[in-house]
């Protein structure tokens, strides 16, 4: 994002490149901790998730038109634009593909890593959806919003009992969402739809507590 913006706005392309090394710096803290217990070390590892997370949707509101009146990541709740479609993303899109995944390949997924084992929490498909929302949904509304494809006032269609998203939104975003599952990517060798390797991570993951093979998580460049 930084570099398409070098001519047109270099101020908030500096910006962002600093974000990106603040990231870097996170990263390398992550790799610092040591620990044989993930019980003992997952606090300080979601501290450090959270230090990341903070750079990285201050780095996003900067890109995004002030219209859509994003100040910050909002789950539950949610009522500007932009976090309503980051979570329809997850929800809808997103958690369903990784579940699958994580099912097909006959992994338990209530007993996560990163994400603390509570009843009924899909804690495995959490952790796994980590590594592909940037790529799939991240990425894919930012592209609609700073390519004005989609407009603030656009989105929500409201009357008398609810605000929800619009019906032009919701198909312009399956419309997005599916294309991007479907991209070609390069990963770890390979060259497949990111799709595919929403399933082969589920796979490696197999592979790892059978200690046939180190995890290699999944990640990408913009």
């Amino acid at each position: 994002m930084a570099k398409n913006r070098k001519n047109t706005n270099p101020s908030l392309a500096e910006k962002i490149y600093k974000a990106g090394r603040l990231i870097e710096d996170v990263i390398l803290k992550v790799n610092m901790v040591k620990g044989e217990i993930i019980d003992y070390k997952r606090q300080t590892l979601m501290n450090l998730e959270a230090e990341g997370a903070r750079i990285y949707w201050d780095a996003i509101r900067q890109v995004l038109p002030e219209e859509f009146c994003f100040s910050g990541r909002e789950t539950r709740g949610a009522k500007d634009p932009f976090n309503v479609m980051l979570n329809f993303g997850y929800q809808t899109i997103l958690f369903p593909e990784v579940w699958k995944a994580v099912s097909y390949a006959g992994l338990d997924m209530y007993a996560g890593y990163l994400h603390a084992d509570r009843p009924g929490k899909p804690s495995l498909v959490l952790d796994l959806m980590e590594e592909f929302r940037q790529q799939v949904v991240d990425r894919a509304i930012i592209g609609l919003v700073t390519k004005n494809m989609v407009k603030p006032k656009e989105v929500f269609v409201e009357n008398e009992k609810e605000k929800r998203l619009g019906k032009e939104v919701v198909k312009k975003l399956l419309e997005v969402f599916q294309n991007r599952l479907d991209t070609p990517i390069m990963f770890n060798g390979k060259k497949a739809p990111i799709k595919n390797f929403i399933y082969s991570q589920a796979r490696a993951i197999v592979r790892f507590l059978l200690r046939e093979k180190d995890y290699i998580p999944f990640s990408l460049g913009w």
